[in-house]
């Protein structure tokens, strides 16, 4: 009798569990009408559709995104992760592409003291173009983006709270002036709670190139050098999106692919995604330059849903480094003392004969005084990024090479020598100026308070 009695308990168990979990598997069904928009259509022979990866995902129910998330120029929803209490380091990664050529060995910088730079991250180097590396790609192709899904494709299920991708240099021109153009002072200063809270923040703070609008898929007046991308975007969208996803009238963010995102963000889609944007580069027959800016223009549709994705200059810096002027008025007074500045030094360059440059960055018209013109990219690597140590210094190299014998220097009149003190001297006196403000800015952003007052309501999204 008691044998019976433990039996039939156990039925009841047993038969519990399952209607238990045939009432979550009909829940579950019952949400799955709402679709995740973005997975790449793999042709049948592909490799992406014959991957693990691509079959595990295939069959399991979708991760579900509201519906206001299925089109990309509806704006984000709120990230599900709260930041850390300051005590509470974050997990965290940080993936640099690069080629064998390139050198990442600013890795191993420290800090005062001797810590190194990298302490409590997770450092993955995938070379591109080396098979034989402990990090390496299928092949070399589509710049850093194949290294970026490669990466998430391999550990997907072991993601860390807060991801970072960067290129390999110590210095390029697409890095913060504010913070010396530098990838190591990057690192160290980027405030980890900015990307929780936003959960996907593009590194790059200054609008130009890309901000605040800056592809146009329907345009057909030819191809415009300093976006050739923008010329097949339309057909690359057709390609990377279901058919009832449209494209956007307009996409931007700044440029030049770095950024973070948070877990939750990426966990936002199945690894199948990932796996799909990945065999779509691996198979198409765009050039390698041109598939990796296609992607570089549609991480923030990935991870926000907006096409246009432009966060205020100031609230950038102060909440993201710590640089804060204490708000959009503050910022664009400094902003425009420096270009005072440059005005002025250009005209000093000119009044002795030299041909103007402004070296130092942000000169009005240009992108931090730098051209990204199709001609200066390179296929395969990203030697385009990098600029000299030397570039980034607030001085003017002498040209190399014995000066002009003095009979054949022509000297500026005492008119012109006096105009040139005068303004030297307010060239020194704005300079002084501007060290004032940028270190009173990096004082005030050393307080969590004061840098909250500068994060909220400034992202511009559509």
């Amino acid at each position: 009798m008691r044998v019976a009695v433990r039996g039939r308990r156990e039925q009841f168990v047993v038969l519990g569990l399952l209607f238990v979990l045939a009432l979550l598997h009909v829940r579950r069904d019952s949400d799955s009408s709402v679709k995740l928009p973005y997975v790449y259509h793999y042709p049948a022979n592909s490799s992406a559709a014959q991957s693990p990866a691509a079959v595990e995902s295939f069959n399991r129910p979708p991760l579900l995104l509201s519906p206001r998330h299925s089109h990309p120029a509806n704006p984000p929803l709120p990230n599900p992760m709260t930041p850390n209490p300051p005590q509470e380091p974050y997990t965290k990664a940080l993936v640099i592409a690069r080629t064998k050529n390139e050198d990442p060995s600013w890795l191993n910088d420290t800090l005062d003291g001797g810590v190194p730079i990298t302490t409590g991250w997770d450092v993955l180097v995938y070379t591109t173009d080396d098979l034989s590396a402990a990090h390496h790609t299928p092949v070399n192709k589509g710049r850093e983006a194949m290294a970026y899904l490669t990466y998430l494709i391999n550990h997907y299920a072991v993601l860390p709270e807060i991801i970072l991708f960067m290129h390999s240099h110590r210095l390029a021109w697409h890095d913060n002036h504010l913070i010396s153009l530098s990838s190591p002072t990057t690192l160290v200063s980027l405030h980890l709670p900015r990307v929780a809270r936003l959960g996907y923040m593009n590194l790059r703070c200054p609008w130009e190139p890309g901000c605040p609008a800056h592809i146009y898929p329907s345009h057909t007046d030819g191809v415009d050098p300093n976006k050739p991308e923008e010329a097949v975007f339309a057909s690359a969208w057709g390609e990377l999106f279901p058919p009832d996803v449209a494209v956007p009238e307009v996409l931007s963010q700044a440029c030049c692919a770095q950024f973070a995102v948070s877990r939750e963000r990426v966990l936002g889609h199945p690894v199948s995604v990932y796996v799909g944007w990945r065999d779509w580069l691996l198979g198409t027959e765009l050039g390698d330059q041109i598939s990796g800016r296609v992607m570089e223009y549609l991480y923030q549709v990935l991870w926000t849903g907006g096409a246009v994705v432009c966060p205020a200059e100031w609230s950038c810096y102060c909440e993201g480094y710590g640089v804060c002027f204490g708000g959009r008025e503050g910022f664009e007074g400094f902003v425009r003392g420096r270009e005072e500045r440059d005005v002025l030094r250009g005209r000093v360059e000119e009044m002795v004969g030299r041909e103007g440059e402004v070296v130092d960055g942000d000169a009005p018209g240009h992108a931090d005084g730098y051209s990204r013109r199709a001609e200066d990219q390179q296929e395969g690597s990203h030697a385009d990024d990098v600029v000299d140590e030397t570039e980034a210094s607030e001085e003017v190299s002498e040209p190399e090479g014995e000066p002009p014998p003095a009979e054949t220097l022509k000297l500026p009149s005492p008119e012109t020598l006096e105009e040139i003190a005068l303004l030297s001297e307010q060239i020194d006196e704005l300079d002084r100026w501007l060290e004032q403000e940028l270190a009173a800015a990096r004082d005030r952003g050393r307080d969590p308070y004061l840098r909250s007052l500068e994060a909220d309501g400034e992202v511009s999204e559509k």
